[in-house]
């Protein structure tokens, strides 16, 4: 699992510049999943990390 994005004060994730190719690179490395801006807080993005079927890299929502 990669992560791509930036954390705000209030738990927020913000998108960040190249976040496409950021992704790109991930699945490059053998990453299968990302977590991004889409998410809306931390504990969201956590509960999909943990989840069985987190969002795969192949279809990556920017």
């Amino acid at each position: 699992m990669a992560a791509v994005g930036e954390i705000s004060l209030a738990g927020e994730i913000r998108a960040v510049t190249q976040a496409p190719q950021r992704a790109s690179e991930a699945a490059r490395l053998g990453f299968s999943s990302v977590l991004d801006h889409s998410t809306a807080s931390i504990h969201d993005a956590i509960t999909q990390a943990f989840s069985r079927s987190p969002k795969k890299l192949k279809e990556p929502t920017f």
